[in-house]
């Protein structure tokens, strides 16, 4: 029991820093402007999976195809014809849509 109050006091920044994201948000990220010659765009990953290439520092959540709720992580890469960069940070984060699930309860009168 006791390893696993540890754990949790372990895991307790990560979501107590958690991002939430719904429908319509975006992501960006930092790079020369303009771009150098030898860099032909980006490389999108959500939970490791490549899911946007582009030549922009912006995507929309909609273009990566990200539309089911739940908890992703997603990095960014460099590329070009020789490679890839290393990859950006990852950004761990919430994605919620929809209305809330949960109904209000106990509506009441206050004295």
């Amino acid at each position: 029991m006791r390893n696993i109050f540890f754990a949790f006091l372990l895991l307790l920044p990560f979501y107590a820093n958690a991002q939430t994201a719904g429908p319509g948000c975006e992501f960006t990220w930092d790079y020369a402007d303009p771009l150098p010659a030898n860099v032909d765009g980006f490389k999108f990953y959500l939970d490791g999976v490549e899911t946007w290439t582009g030549a922009v520092k912006t995507v929309s959540c909609a273009a990566i195809g990200l539309d089911v709720a739940g908890t992703y992580n997603a990095y960014v890469t460099a590329y070009n014809d020789a490679g890839q960069s290393a990859a950006s940070n990852t950004l761990t984060f919430e994605y919620v849509t929809g209305a809330p699930s949960d109904a209000p309860t106990l509506l009441r009168f206050l004295n």
